[in-house]
């Protein structure tokens, strides 16, 4: 599950910048790090980072549509 940071260290940092990690090198684009591992997100959450959440909302298409029926089809034998 990939996360995603954002640098609030400083009011100032450069455009593009990388931080190697144990784990994987992360590229910073305009103070936006995205990472694949938890230990690396600890590990830019201790050097100001801050994580951002995105909200996901769920659809229940069921619920939102009563009109769905369920149907079965049959073929005709052609003769």
């Amino acid at each position: 599950m990939p996360y995603k940071l954002r640098y609030v260290g400083s009011d100032k940092y450069p455009d593009y910048f990388v931080i190697p990690t144990y784990y994987e090198n992360v590229k910073v684009i305009n103070g936006i790090a995205e990472v694949e591992r938890e230990v690396t997100k600890d590990r830019l959450l201790k050097e100001g980072f801050v994580l951002i959440e995105e909200k996901k909302e769920v659809v229940n298409l069921e619920e939102d549509n009563p009109e769905i029926k369920k149907t079965r089809r049959t073929r005709k034998k052609q003769t």
